[in-house]
C-alpha cells in the first residue's frame, strides 16, 4: 500500500462528496425559492372582497338583462346577446376562486351558478322566461 496514493484518493473522494453536497444544497435552495415564490403568487392571486362584490353586482345586472325582451330584436341577435351575457358572467365569477378580506383568504364556490347557467343554455327558448324569473 502506498500511503500517498491512499491519501490522494481520500482527498479526491472528499472533494467529490463536498461537491455533491454543495450541488444538493444549491438544488435545495432553488426548490425552496421556487416554493416561496409559488405560494406568494398564489396568495397574490386572491381577489379583494370589494372587487369580488363589484363582479357579483355586474353579474346580477348582466343576468337581469336576460329577462328583458326587445320585440325589435331578431332571434339571432337575442341568441348572440344571451351567449355573450352568459360568457361574461362566467368570466366575472369563475366556478371557484380565492377572495381576500384583510389578512384572511376564503375559497368561494360559484359552481352552482355555472350549473344553473348550463341549465339555462340547454333549455328551450320557451322555458327560459320561467328560468329567469326564478
Amino acid at each position: 500500500m502506498d500511503p500517498d496514493r491512499d491519501c490522494a484518493a481520500l482527498t479526491d473522494t472528499t472533494r467529490l462528496n463536498s461537491l455533491n453536497l454543495l450541488r444538493l444544497l444549491g438544488a435545495s435552495r432553488c426548490v425552496f425559492a421556487f416554493l416561496l415564490i409559488f405560494f406568494s403568487a398564489v396568495n397574490c392571486l386572491a381577489r379583494p372582497l370589494s372587487e369580488y362584490r363589484n363582479h357579483v353586482n355586474q353579474a346580477v345586472s348582466a343576468l337581469d338583462t336576460l329577462a328583458q325582451a326587445d320585440e325589435s330584436e331578431s332571434d339571432v341577435a337575442r341568441v348572440s346577446r344571451i351567449t355573450q351575457t352568459v360568457a361574461a358572467v362566467r368570466t366575472a365569477l369563475p366556478a371557484s376562486e380565492d377572495v381576500e378580506m384583510g389578512e384572511t383568504t376564503f375559497k368561494v364556490d360559484n359552481s352552482w351558478l355555472h350549473r344553473e347557467l348550463n341549465k339555462f343554455e340547454k333549455s328551450p327558448a320557451t322555458e327560459r322566461a320561467t328560468l329567469t324569473l326564478m
